[in-house]
């Protein structure tokens, strides 16, 4: 992959949304972290301070959706999804 973003060393912190749909599609936090690690592609969305990453794990795309705070250095993971 290409060059990251700046904040992509950042912490990260989970949504209660996110953490939802995590549980109900079987993933962890170390799964998780193990498709950021492994990200095919980072790139911004239509939506301001919004970052879609695709990455694969076990075989299956996913996408996960994040936004980067400035004020707290830290990012938030918004969702992830089967692609």
């Amino acid at each position: 992959m290409s060059e990251l973003p700046v904040w992509w060393d950042w912490p990260l912190a989970l949504t209660l949304h996110a953490e939802f749909r995590m549980q109900e599609r079987g993933l962890g936090e170390v799964q998780l972290r193990t498709l950021l690690e492994g990200a095919d592609r980072v790139y911004p969305t239509g939506r301001r301070d919004r970052w879609k990453v695709l990455a694969r794990l076990r075989g299956v795309r996913w996408t996960v959706v994040l936004e980067p705070d400035e004020a707290t250095r830290t990012v938030l993971v918004i969702t992830v999804f089967r692609t």
